[in-house]
């Protein structure tokens, strides 16, 4: 059964409450912090800005179809109406008052005067036009950015913190953006945000665990697909959530190695593994959870060993989990407290593809990730390969653009774990059989808030 509330109002009224915080409290905060006027948040339909998701609610927030938030730290007087063109949303914020929404359509000229007004307002340096820009969530589309750098003029571009076309593929996500997406809603400050998680945490493996069961699988019949599509119509069909990413059911089974697909027939004494991916309470919150199993009476000792290694891995991560909250470290320097610990014990890190792909054998490896707003959100990314998720920049990772100060560095792995945020715990340990343990889900809850953790060994 669901344990999320399923009632819509209730839902909108959460979650309203926690955009609520995060735009009279997070935004003016980061906006003051970052010296930033103006901030342009593209919505085009399919390719949203990522940050358009985290500052609206969730739910009954879209009634036309390419808006533009417009969001500044002065008052602005309602502008004419005199141009029928492409409808904008223009949020006028008062960091010292409160939160102003009206919806107008303009001409580029007036956005463009109302923009300089926010410029020019009294108060030392520069102020900075921020435009959030990636390379699959674009930010303004070409024929629109053209439009306002004409209306702009230079002097006005020249304060602009997202261009385009510059720094190619190093470029870093300008940190506003970046950390307004990345912060969660403090449980002192609205407790909901983190119940309605583990809530989601709770269901999600609850579904998992059934899935790989004696209930759902009947050995020498079933197949890995079979068990993927019973998860996806459960979580849909029952569950009122949404799938991010398949249940990816596959055995790993002793001389054959990892198996998946129509044709893959679960039998006894294999090892079943299932990573998806789940959203839900109006598409607030994100999931990303795996879970192990083993088909038969008994396991083998050989496998029994693998999954008590993987709990001290597991044990490892907490540990410098803690030690990073006290500290604030960047991902590598997490990773790098792991590898330390690990050789405590005489282990070597790897990388997620160890000992295979012509990857040398580990005795484990660390894939961690941000997770919030979005399954894979913004933050340092805690990975083995690399300290940013290395070879793989799905989704929000590809956020880049000018980073101007105060970023330290160009480089992404100069980001650090700050409080309040969560971390999906990703990591695999490799037994006897060279078999990976990925245990994610087997903290009970594997988010690590910077004030707190929560544990379950896997037994």
């Amino acid at each position: 059964r669901p344990l999320l509330p399923t009632d819509r109002r209730l839902i909108a009224k959460e979650i309203t409450a926690w955009s609520n915080y995060r735009q009279r409290t997070v935004l003016p905060a980061l906006m003051e912090k970052y010296n930033v006027s103006v901030w342009v948040v593209a919505s085009h339909e399919y390719s949203e800005d990522p940050a358009y998701w985290a500052i609206w609610p969730g739910v009954g927030l879209r009634n036309c179809t390419d808006p533009t938030a417009w969001i500044t730290d002065i008052d602005g007087a309602c502008l004419n109406d005199q141009y029928n063109g492409d409808q904008i949303t223009v949020f006028l914020h008062n960091a010292t008052t409160h939160l102003l929404q009206r919806r107008v359509t303009k001409e580029w000229e007036e956005v463009a005067s109302w923009t300089r007004a926010a410029l020019h307002r009294t108060s030392p340096g520069p102020r900075l036009v921020l435009n959030n820009g990636a390379t699959r969530f674009q930010g303004l589309l070409a024929g629109a950015f053209h439009e306002l750098k004409n209306a702009l003029g230079s002097s006005v571009m020249e304060t602009y913190a997202y261009d385009p076309f510059a720094n190619g593929s190093a470029g870093v996500p300008h940190p506003l953006p970046w950390e307004f997406i990345e912060l969660r809603v403090p449980p002192e400050v609205d407790a909901t945000m983190l119940q309605r998680y583990q809530q989601l945490q709770e269901t999600s493996r609850a579904a998992q665990r059934f899935g790989i069961s004696r209930q759902a699988i009947r050995p020498g019949v079933a197949t890995t697909e079979d068990v993927n599509w019973l998860l996806m119509e459960l979580a849909e069909r029952e569950l009122d959530l949404r799938i991010t990413s398949s249940p990816a059911v596959a055995i790993y089974r002793r001389g054959a190695g990892w198996l998946s697909g129509p044709r893959a027939v679960i039998q006894e004494g294999d090892m079943l593994r299932s990573d998806w991916g789940l959203k839900g309470f109006g598409d607030s919150l994100w999931s990303d959870n795996t879970v192990l199993g083993f088909v038969g009476a008994e396991p083998d000792a050989e496998l029994l060993a693998g999954l008590a290694k993987a709990n001290r891995v597991q044990e490892f991560w907490l540990a410098s989990c803690e030690r990073c909250a006290a500290r604030g470290c960047t991902g590598p320097e997490w990773v790098e407290d792991i590898r330390q610990r690990m050789a405590t014990v005489n282990w070597t890190m790897g990388t997620e593809d160890c000992g295979s792909h012509g990857e040398p054998r580990c005795d484990g490896a660390i894939f961690s990730h941000p997770i919030g707003d979005f399954m894979h959100s913004t933050g340092p990314y805690i990975e083995s390969s690399g300290g940013v998720y290395g070879r793989r920049r799905r989704g929000l990772r590809t956020m880049r653009g000018k980073a101007p100060p105060p970023l330290p560095s160009s480089d992404w792995r100069a980001l650090k774990v700050r409080s309040n945020t969560w971390f999906s715990m990703e990591l695999a340990a490799y037994g006897p059989w060279g078999e990976s343990w990925v245990l994610p889900a087997c903290a009970y809850f594997h988010v690590c808030r910077l004030s707190s953790t929560w544990s379950s060994r896997c037994v």
